[in-house]
């Protein structure tokens, strides 16, 4: 089952054809499969108090005949990052930013436009705790053909190697390209 999805529509026709997928669809909670239907859409608040739509949610229903556990599943758009209030861009710009050698700070109100970058810290964590995944994406690591600097911590400069690498083997933009080909949260 995709969790990301190339557009909203797509994600939409696929949570109103869920009982045409509902012997690959199991629920990660009851371990039921049959039970989901369409629940509705997921929003991000934007500027100003607008809200855009970024995905579909889908529900293990428990009503109707149905046996579910009542959890509820996200379905995103590839360009989103769940949970998060940015957008897969300003990722890639921070990451871009960040393996051209500027400093963390810079990187980020560079990505963001932020007057802050309290927030800069919390990604590099999110990525150092996805770093063995990024790793285990690399089939044949190769020798670093870039270095980042002294000034940089010995953590930070095995992620960065790493997502370039990975940004290698993948097509541009890469944490849409990472979420849709492995079907997994890049951050």
């Amino acid at each position: 089952m995709g969790l990301f999805f190339d557009d909203i529509d797509a994600a939409h026709r696929f949570s109103l054809e869920l009982d045409r997928h509902q012997n690959t669809l199991t629920c990660t909670g009851c371990s039921c499969s049959g039970q989901f239907v369409s629940h509705g859409f997921v929003y991000k608040k934007h500027s100003q108090g607008r809200q855009r739509t970024v995905g579909k949610r889908i529900l293990c229903s428990s009503r109707c005949g149905r046996s579910g556990c009542g959890r509820t599943l996200r379905l995103y758009l590839n360009t989103e990052l769940p949970r998060l209030q940015y957008t897969a861009t300003h990722l890639l710009i921070f990451l871009t930013t960040l393996i051209a050698g500027f400093s963390i700070q810079r990187a980020y109100s560079q990505a963001t436009s932020a007057p802050t970058t309290r927030n800069a810290y919390r990604w590099i964590n999110k990525l150092n705790r996805k770093l063995m995944d990024y790793r285990n994406r690399l089939r044949k690591p190769k020798e670093a053909a870039a270095m980042f600097g002294r000034s940089r911590s010995r953590r930070l400069h095995i992620l960065l190697i790493t997502l370039e690498r990975l940004s290698s083997i993948l097509e541009q933009p890469l944490c849409q390209h990472y979420q849709q080909r492995y079907q997994s949260a890049f951050i």
